[in-house]
C-alpha cells in the first residue's frame, strides 16, 4: 500500500525535514515526471541535486559506451542502477587508487576490498532501459524502487527507528556502505 501525503507531510514536518524526499523510478519518462533533464557525460547522479530541489527528474539511460567517454551518466552507477553490463577491469582501482583506471574515487581501503565489494554487487533487475531519479511522486508509486533522505545523523537515526517499528526482525533494517551514488 503506497503511503499517503498526509503520512509523508506529518513524517517531514515532526522530523524537520527540509529537502524533498526523492524517488528511484524504474519506468519510462512520461509528462508525470516533468519537468526532465537528461543525464549527460560522466556525471554522478547527486550533481543532479539542485535540480531535484527545483522539482526536476533525471533520466538515466543505458545503452552502450565506454567507461572513458559515457554518454548517460557515471558508468559505475549505470552498473549499480542495472542499465549497465557489468563493470571494466580497472573498476577496483578506480574506486581506490586509480592506478590503470581514469582516476582513482578513494572510496574503499584496497583495490583488493573493492574488487570483493564489486564482486558482491547485484543490481537491479529493471523493467526496462531507463530509470528515473526525482522528487517522490506519490502517484507513481507502483515504479518507486527506492526513497531517499538527505538527512543529518540524528534524523537518519529517527528514520532507521521509524522503518522499523512494525516489526520484531532485529535485521529489519541496516545502513549500508556503497558508492558515492549508492
Amino acid at each position: 500500500m503506497p503511503p499517503t501525503q498526509e503520512s509523508i507531510d506529518r513524517m517531514t514536518s515532526k522530523l524537520r525535514l527540509t529537502t524533498p524526499l526523492i524517488g528511484l523510478y524504474d519506468t519510462n519518462p512520461s509528462t508525470e515526471f516533468e519537468p526532465l533533464t537528461e543525464a549527460k557525460g560522466r556525471t554522478c547522479c547527486f550533481a543532479y541535486y539542485n535540480g531535484w530541489l527545483q522539482g526536476r527528474t533525471v533520466v538515466f539511460r543505458s545503452g552502450s559506451q565506454s567507461f572513458g567517454n559515457p554518454k548517460h551518466g557515471c558508468p559505475g552507477g549505470q552498473n549499480a542502477f542495472g542499465l549497465g553490463e557489468g563493470y571494466p577491469p580497472f573498476m577496483a582501482h578506480f574506486l581506490t587508487d586509480g592506478k590503470g583506471a581514469p582516476m582513482g574515487e578513494g572510496l574503499k581501503a584496497t583495490p583488493q576490498l573493492a574488487q570483493e565489494f564489486l564482486d558482491n554487487s547485484k543490481p537491479p533487475k529493471l523493467s526496462g532501459d531507463t530509470i528515473l531519479i526525482g522528487p517522490l511522486r506519490l502517484d507513481q508509486w507502483n515504479t518507486v524502487r527506492s526513497v531517499t533522505f538527505f538527512v543529518d545523523p540524528d534524523r537518519l537515526a529517527a528514520l532507521m527507528t521509524l522503518a522499523a517499528f512494525w516489526s520484531s526482525d532485529p535485521d529489519f533494517i541496516h545502513a549500508e556502505t556503497g558508492q558515492e551514488c549508492q
